[in-house]
């Protein structure tokens, strides 16, 4: 991941400015020199390809760049092992290279140690070396580039490539020889591992023309590497690389990730969809499109400890970088963690929300069940019938509750009971909709015309919320033995009581893990699979829905989501629930 440069003569530029100002003197060319430090062309990676190396007689590499790169454009190349930490181990040696001219991608390289110079393919030095030549170990090494400051990200945002010659790739810095795996690039594409480790060893030149990506994976895959553990290579008899065929654009990506989290949280952003095209990666940056490098690749997480905007784009490759897409996280205020009073206020309306959902979903199969047998004439009603007043009832109790829990309700996490009971009763009608979608007379399967499908429907729809209510059962004890145990209520604690079941009730009502079959699974086989029933025939919800598996994915599917919508709406967090369901940004989870 490239490190933006600060400007040209920021570190060791600043250096190599003062010995150019000094030269300009000399021959009254300043502003020319100048002009030719100032430019530099950043680079991602894969848009640097080592292609071999020699550590017996002269120490010496060769690389070859990947796109066309301007004058003044800055290398830098240590032998320092990458530590699993971050950040390069101390010792050993570094040195930077400042182009004099431009050159063209597919443009050869060597660099000799002693004395240190950078050579192209007739033999000339390419610019002006700082700092000291690689000493590079017979018994393993390795090489490293980079632009700008040396990278300290754990996973070695700022690298551009990486040659390991020590074998396999270790697993910490521990010595001159070991370096451990930079995780920011991609294993042999942009950090090839010559193994077992070899003296010297060079790339075959089995491939010299193509588009970058395709050359950058043949120049790193390493079974095209020659070996001589005695005899060093003449790197100068370079492979002639050209750059050719029509360069693909990149497209714009569609970013998708959690993107409200609270204070001390974390969140995956990730590239939905969008072509690379020829460009060789994604980078994110912050403070702009461009700017800071926070991240490289096709997620990244983050953790922001403010709002913040984030960018993403491809670059590398034979293509400028490409569009921009930006998103925004949202950093909610911390996590409070409520008195006792407010706790059992809290606690209440949880056990309210699951109290009011189980009434509206006994009142919606009660009112199905009697259409289907022929006790009602129509089912339209089901999902909003409350004949016998339970539900009110219900709801009633609720604002009891509250009026008696709640007399110093919480300032965080309470939106009163109204919204609580909404929430519940939301789930279940949700969850029923989902389902069977609105017009319930037209697919309600009376028992007169088609048993084995009706009650395959009425199996199905009851397993799902049965599976919803152990969904909510299990959000309501999590959050109480968090609170109890001092932790607060923030966005990300609920939705890890979400994912929590420490007694295993929603496995045993949603989804077995164990070798064991859930109540829903069992329900689907049991009453329509084994009738020769595709469920989809009764689920139009569901209309992938043709065996035990696929039915299970979308039911269990929409349970899970309708019970994040209850939690999310219940407790005034925010709407983390879109990724819940099945970790996509795909719109699969319905308000």
């Amino acid at each position: 991941m490239p490190v933006q440069p600060r400007g040209p003569f920021d570190g060791k530029e600043q250096a190599m400015g003062r010995k150019i100002t000094r030269a300009c003197a000399a021959l009254a060319a300043c502003i020319c020199a100048a002009s030719a430090a100032a430019a530099q062309t950043g680079l991602a990676p894969g848009d640097l390809a080592f292609t071999g190396y020699d550590s017996t007689e002269t120490d010496q590499f060769s690389f070859t760049l990947l796109r066309d790169v301007e004058a003044g454009t800055t290398l830098t190349f240590t032998d320092r092992g990458w530590l699993a930490s971050g950040g390069f181990r101390a010792g050993e040696d570094t040195f930077t290279v400042v182009f004099d001219a431009g050159h063209p991608c597919g443009a050869e390289f060597v660099a000799v140690m002693s004395p240190l110079e950078v050579l192209d393919s007739t033999g000339a030095p390419v610019g002006v070396t700082e700092g000291s030549g690689l000493r590079l170990s017979m018994t393993g090494d390795q090489i490293f580039a980079f632009q700008g400051e040396a990278p300290t990200d754990p996973g070695g945002v700022g690298l551009l490539a990486a040659l390991q010659m020590n074998g396999p790739w270790d697993a910490d810095a521990t010595s001159t020889n070991t370096s451990a795996f930079p995780t920011g690039l991609v294993g042999g594409l942009h950090a090839p591992a010559i193994t077992p480790e070899t003296n010297n060893a060079r790339y075959d030149c089995a491939l010299t023309s193509d588009t970058p990506a395709v050359l950058l994976a043949a120049v790193h895959e390493p079974a095209g590497w020659l070996r001589d553990d005695a005899v060093p290579f003449d790197l100068l008899q370079t492979c002639g690389f050209t750059c050719s065929g029509a360069c693909v654009a990149p497209e714009v990506p569609v970013v998708e990730g959690v993107t409200s989290i609270s204070s001390g949280g974390a969140t995956t952003l990730s590239i939905a969809s969008g072509s690379l095209g020829d460009a060789t990666g994604w980078q994110w940056y912050v403070e702009g499109c461009g700017a800071t490098s926070v991240g490289t690749g096709p997620e990244i997480v983050v953790a922001p400890g403010s709002t913040t905007e984030f960018f993403v784009r491809a670059e590398g490759g034979c293509v400028a970088p490409g569009p921009c897409a930006g998103v925004t996280v949202t950093v909610e205020a911390p996590a409070a963690v409520p008195g006792k009073e407010q706790q059992k206020c809290l606690n209440t309306m949880l056990g309210q929300m699951v109290a009011v959902h189980a009434v509206q979903g006994n009142e919606i199969a009660k009112c199905a069940t009697g259409y289907a047998r022929g006790k009602r004439d129509s089912a339209a009603d089901c999902v909003d019938a409350d004949a016998d007043g339970r539900i009110a009832r219900a709801r009633g109790k609720a604002h009891d509750l509250a009026a008696k829990k709640c007399a110093a309700p919480p300032a965080f996490a309470w939106v009163g009971p109204a919204a609580v009971v909404d929430a519940a009763v939301d789930a279940s009608t949700g969850l029923v909709r989902d389902l069977l979608g609105p017009d319930l007379d037209s697919i309600l399967v009376p028992d007169r015309e088609a048993r084995a499908a009706a009650r395959c429907q009425r199996a199905i729809t009851q397993a799902a919320r049965q599976c919803l209510d152990a969904r909510l059962k299990a959000v309501g004890r999590c959050v109480k033995a968090g609170l109890k145990a001092g932790r607060g209520l923030g966005l990300e604690d609920v939705a890890a009581c979400l994912d929590v079941d420490p007694g295993g009730r929603v496995a045993a009502a949603c989804d077995r893990v164990d070798g064991k079959v859930d109540g829903l699974r069992r329900s689907i086989d049991k009453l329509c699979v084994a009738a020769d029933l595709a469920p989809s025939t009764v689920l139009p919800g569901c209309p992938l829905a043709t065996d035990v598996e696929t039915t299970h994915a979308c039911v269990a599917g929409g349970s899970a989501c309708r019970a994040c919508r209850a939690v999310s709406s219940a407790t005034g967090l925010g709407d983390f629930c879109e990724t819940f369901d099945d970790g996509l940004d795909n719109g699969s989870c319905p308000t």
